[in-house]
């Protein structure tokens, strides 16, 4: 169909069952995406909102720093559509597939980095990713939109078929709130733990270390704001009535507070200051920031080095991405690959895959001894490797080589079992008896038996490397 249309002919009892979702029900309702009134808000603890917008999961910079690590990473790698070969060996890119320019431009406002990102940052923000497809009239998708997963809600018939209720959204093409069909919805999810069609955010697990982070650096910047000193009490020999202590502590908090830090006060009536002491060490600030962070990494599963830890040799980069990739990135690859092979229907040979190479390229010195292992060993040809370094074919290089005395050993242990059971050529009868030689003989026949075996070893030699080399050619 050319655009989702609403649902029309069902009555009231057969109309879907929303289903709950259970990730606003974590907020109180409040929903998921934090709301401004000026840019920047959610990030500066607002003095009027009293810091409201610094509650949010999001504004914790590893929060932030998780979402943004996976969902760049993975939007940077091509998504190429893959069939076999005619010859029937391998397989090579598809670039005249209709899914290849969907891919390279998904709508008329995203690249296909700007998609992948939105895509991936809704499900770890959420744990569900929306994605509506628009087809022309063949029915082949001609482009995709992420939607916002506040706006959308799965449905149920009472016979079992899955709908998805979108409400209106003008920039994706919807001008009213419809249901629309989950053959056109491509619903990737978090793990489900309470309904197989809502997925859990990773945030479910990391809300109070998120939470604990969020209020150690709201507890820190008001710290830092009273010039890194701790507030005190001012204390008096007797009794002081109330509104005197309301007035003192107004002027005090007045003129020696803030940019009054360092005022010099005058204090009558046996009043005395006592500022209290803590130092950021007694309150251990920086174990438990290093806490939540490790914690809230720990549930994305992205590993430390990823949020900053700095104990590293670069010489290992290639082992940290390889453990980067398949402790964290393989799962979400891999459900993207899924979810777009069974959605566009490919068939014929066909699937959706990512090119994994540029997450792990090499430094120059590894990359080129790789380049040379893989030659000598015939795995690859001269032309393939100058296309991995960008470089145009050279006449003769697209054939695997592999040098001569590379051949099999059940070939070199036949020649061999053959030159041994044939009779030498050449070789000379056997002498007559003759008359026991004087002394001065012996020393010449054992010069000739031992000239004659040499021969015959280099003989043997000789068509045992004609012999493997006339099979290896073969």
């Amino acid at each position: 169909m050319a655009a989702p249309k609403k649902i029309q002919g069902l009555t009231k009892s057969y109309l879907p069952v929303l289903v709950q979702s259970f990730f606003s029900s974590l907020w109180g309702g409040a929903g998921v995406a934090p709301r401004e009134t000026y840019a920047g808000e959610w990030q500066n603890s607002s003095r009027e909102s009293g810091g409201a917008q610094r509650k949010s999961p999001l504004s914790h910079s590893a929060v932030y720093t998780c979402i943004n690590n996976i969902g760049s990473d993975i939007s940077k790698l091509p998504l190429r559509v893959m069939r076999p070969r005619a010859t029937g060996e391998g397989r090579e890119p598809h670039v005249n597939h209709p899914l290849t320019r969907l891919f390279t431009k998904p709508n008329n406002y995203q690249t296909s980095l700007q998609f992948l990102q939105h895509y991936l940052g809704s499900k770890l923000w959420t744990g569900n990713a929306y994605t509506i497809l628009f087809r022309d009239a063949r029915g082949v998708p001609e482009s995709m939109h992420a939607l916002d997963p506040t706006t959308v809600t799965p449905a149920v018939t009472e016979e079992g078929s899955v709908w998805y209720h979108v409400k209106a959204d003008r920039l994706n093409r919807l001008t009213e709130d419809l249901y629309i069909p989950a053959r056109d919805i491509i619903h990737d999810r978090a793990i489900t733990l309470f309904h197989p069609l809502i997925g859990v955010s990773p945030l479910y697990a990391a809300a109070v270390s998120a939470s604990i982070g969020n209020s150690i650096s709201a507890n820190s910047d008001q710290f830092f704001q009273n010039m890194s000193r701790a507030s005190g009490t001012l204390t008096a020999p007797g009794e002081i009535p109330p509104p005197t202590a309301d007035r003192l502590k107004r002027e005090w908090d007045g003129n020696y507070s803030g940019l009054g830090f360092g005022k010099v006060a005058v204090l009558g009536s046996g009043l005395e200051w006592k500022p209290l002491t803590i130092n950021a060490a007694d309150a251990q600030l920086i174990e438990q920031l290093r806490f939540t962070v490790e914690d809230i990494g720990r549930v994305y599963r992205v590993p430390s080095f990823m949020l900053g830890e700095t104990k590293l040799t670069y010489r290992n980069s290639e082992q940290l991405a390889r453990m980067y990739y398949q402790g964290c990135l393989s799962y979400h690859i891999e459900a993207l690959e899924q979810c777009f092979n069974q959605k566009f229907e490919v068939s014929g040979g066909v699937e959706i895959e990512f090119d994994l190479s540029p997450l792990f390229r090499l430094e120059t010195d590894l990359r080129y001894d790789t380049h040379s292992k893989a030659l000598n060993a015939g795995i690859k040809s001269i032309n393939e490797v100058r296309a991995d370094e960008d470089l145009p074919p050279v006449k003769g290089g697209e054939e695997p080589r592999l040098q001569m005395q590379y051949v099999p050993l059940s070939t070199i242990n036949a020649a061999a079992a053959a030159a041994m059971g044939a009779k030498p050529p050449g070789t000379p009868a056997a002498p007559a008896p003759a008359p026991e030689p004087e002394d001065d003989d012996e020393e010449d026949e054992d010069e000739t038996v031992e000239d004659a075996t040499e021969d015959y070893i280099a003989r043997v030699h000789a068509k045992i490397l004609s012999a493997a080399t006339t099979q290896a050619g073969a």
